[in-house]
């Protein structure tokens, strides 16, 4: 655990080594009310029963806005990525590279970004629309907001501060310091630069702990009103599709959601 604790702290010293790289930063566009929401699944084989759930649902509630889901092919349609960042791809792995994927797109088209094992129970708040930039708050330094749903306008000074910085790193490196390089980032660019923090210190505190409470409970034996229960406590929830052994036996709240098809779960 000290090991653990000690590279961490050396990766998040890295990761301030950052913090200057954000030059020039554009003025936000104007909010996007009904900007794309982007996902993307770009794993071989076939797509998870939560998953192919997860999206069902983002279809269901975005209402009016596109949704674009993305694979290892058609991403290329939407962004051009240096090529240091493509030739790093592999190295990355889908999930960093992702990390990538998504500042750059919300950078250049705004939008929603919501990871594939998102799942929504009711429609995306008139709020978010109305930000710059929006991502859920984690109160555990230093990892400050959650990736796997973020809100941006063109042009985000945020989202674009952090393309840079994850472009810089993967010209200088061959490899992820830490799993949590991007949010290390995030801090020291909120940290460290003026303009940043204060676009962080406007953006509405929503923790991310209603959005896991679902996730949390997999492993607990089905109960249709705890179910319903989980399921109006947000409008959105961070699921996986790699859940623990002990969630994958039969009769659990997670085989419940892996076998209903047809379910539209609902927050209402």
């Amino acid at each position: 655990m000290r090991r653990r604790s000690l590279e961490r702290l050396t990766a998040r010293l890295q990761a301030a080594g950052y913090a200057m790289v954000p030059a020039s930063l554009p003025m936000s566009h104007a909010p996007q009310q009904n900007g794309p929401v982007w996902q993307l699944w770009a794993n071989d084989g076939p797509v998870p029963a939560v998953v192919r759930r997860c999206m069902e649902s983002v279809r269901h509630h975005i209402g009016m806005r596109d949704h674009r889901i993305l694979d290892a092919h058609t991403y290329s349609d939407y962004i051009t990525l240096p090529p240091h960042i493509e030739a790093k791809r592999e190295v990355m792995g889908w999930t960093h590279f992702s990390d990538v994927l998504r500042v750059n797109l919300l950078a250049e088209h705004g939008g929603i970004w919501l990871d594939a094992t998102v799942m929504l129970t009711g429609p995306v708040p008139d709020e978010m629309g109305c930000l710059p930039f929006f991502a859920f708050t984690r109160p555990e330094d230093p990892f400050l907001l959650s990736s796997w749903c973020m809100q941006s306008a063109v042009g985000s000074a945020l989202t674009v501060a952090l393309a840079q910085m994850l472009d810089r790193y993967w010209a200088e490196h061959d490899e992820l310091v830490d799993y949590f390089l991007l949010h290390f980032l995030f801090e020291a660019a909120v940290t460290g630069n003026r303009r940043l923090r204060a676009q962080w210190l406007e953006v509405p505190v929503h923790s991310h702990v209603p959005p896991h409470r679902l996730q949390d409970a997999f492993a607990e034996p089905f109960d249709e009103q705890r179910l319903t229960d989980l399921l109006r406590s947000s409008w959105i929830h961070k699921l996986t599709w790699k859940p623990p052994e002990a969630a994958r036996r039969p009769g659990t709240l997670y085989s419940q959601l892996e076998a209903a098809a047809g379910y539209w779960p609902s927050s209402a």
